[in-house]
C-alpha cells in the first residue's frame, strides 16, 4: 500500500517537473505567434516618412503622381468615367483623349452578362489598355471574354509606368510592404483636365498608409512635419469599401465611387466609409445601390 502511494507522488512530481518543463516553450511559441502583429501596430503605421520623400520634395521622375501632374495637357475633348455594377468586383472604364483605358475586368460572368454588352452599346470595339490590379478573380476574371470580343491593346499588371494621361503604381516596387494579394494591387491615377482620378484596387490599411505616406506632400508647421491631404475629382475606394484606414484624413475628393455587391448590405461595410466622405462634403456612390456610375467632366 505505501509502495503504491509513493509511486502515484513519484508520478505526480514527473507531471509536475514536464509541465514546468513545457511552459517556457509554450511561451516561446505564443509570443513568436503574437509578438510580430503587436510590433506591426505599434511601428508600422506610425512610421515617419523623411521629408525628402514628399511630393514636392522628389523629382518627377521619381515620383509617377508628380511626374503625371506636371504633364501640360492641351484642351480636349469631354472625359467618360463609367463605373459598373458588378456586384462584388471591379471593373472602370475611361474613356479620354481618343482612348480607352479599363481598369479591372470583374468576374467572368458579370463582364460576359454586364460589361461586354455595354461596352457595344457605347460603341467600343478596342480597349486600348487595360489594368489588372492583381488576379483574384473578382478583378480578372473577364479577362478571357474581353480579348474574345475586343481588340485588345497593352495589358498592365505589374510595374509602375507614366503614360500620357495616368500613371499605374506597383506598391511592390514602390512601397515597403509585407502584406498579401490585395495590398499588391495597383494603383492608377489618371489626370485629366488637370484633375486627378485615383483608382485603387483591394489595397488594404499597409498600402494604404503607405501611399498616403510616399506620395502625399508634407509641410513644416513649425514643430513637425504634418501630411497635406490630396486633392482628387474622383476615388474610387479601396477594397469595396471596407473601412481599413481612415483614407478621408488623407484624400480629399469630390466623388467617391464604391464598387461593391448586394451581400454587402448584410454586414454595411460601406457605411463607416460613406459617413466619413459625406461627413466632409463629398458626393459618394456604391454600386450595389446606384447601378452603373457614370460621371463625365
Amino acid at each position: 500500500m505505501l509502495t503504491g502511494r509513493w509511486r502515484a507522488m513519484l508520478q505526480l512530481r514527473e507531471k509536475i517537473r514536464l509541465a514546468r518543463m513545457s511552459i517556457p516553450l509554450v511561451l516561446v511559441l505564443v509570443l513568436a505567434m503574437i509578438l510580430p502583429t503587436y510590433v506591426s501596430l505599434a511601428f508600422y503605421p506610425t512610421a515617419i516618412v523623411e521629408p525628402s520623400r514628399a511630393i514636392s520634395n522628389t523629382l518627377p521622375a521619381e515620383n509617377p503622381l508628380l511626374s503625371l501632374l506636371m504633364k501640360k495637357q492641351a484642351p480636349i475633348e469631354e472625359a467618360t468615367l463609367t463605373f459598373f455594377d458588378v456586384g462584388h468586383g471591379d471593373c472602370a472604364l475611361v474613356e479620354y483623349a481618343g482612348k480607352v483605358v479599363m481598369v479591372d475586368a470583374a468576374t467572368a460572368q458579370a463582364c460576359r452578362d454586364k460589361v461586354t454588352p455595354r461596352l457595344k452599346q457605347k460603341g467600343i470595339s478596342r480597349i486600348d489598355t487595360l489594368i489588372i490590379t492583381h488576379s483574384h478573380p473578382d478583378h480578372i476574371g473577364g479577362l478571357p471574354e474581353l480579348r474574345k470580343e475586343f481588340e485588345m491593346g497593352e495589358i498592365i499588371q505589374s510595374g509602375t509606368t507614366v503614360r500620357d494621361f495616368f500613371a499605374v503604381i506597383d506598391p511592390e516596387e514602390e512601397l515597403r510592404l509585407y502584406a498579401d494579394e490585395n495590398d499588391r494591387s495597383l494603383i492608377t491615377a489618371f489626370n485629366i483636365h488637370g484633375e486627378m482620378v485615383l483608382i485603387f484596387g483591394d489595397n488594404e490599411f499597409y498600402s494604404q498608409n503607405e501611399f498616403c505616406e510616399k506620395f502625399l506632400e508634407y509641410r513644416w508647421s513649425g514643430e513637425r512635419w504634418e501630411r497635406k491631404s490630396l486633392k482628387v475629382k474622383v476615388l474610387k475606394y479601396p477594397h469595396h469599401g471596407v473601412h481599413d484606414y481612415p483614407l478621408f484624413e488623407d484624400i480629399e475628393a469630390e466623388s467617391v465611387v464604391i464598387s461593391c455587391g448586394t451581400e454587402v448590405l448584410w454586414w454595411n461595410a460601406p457605411t463607416t466609409v460613406i459617413k466619413q466622405y459625406e461627413g466632409v462634403g463629398s458626393k459618394v456612390y456604391w454600386t450595389a445601390r446606384n447601378g452603373d456610375v457614370g460621371i463625365t467632366f
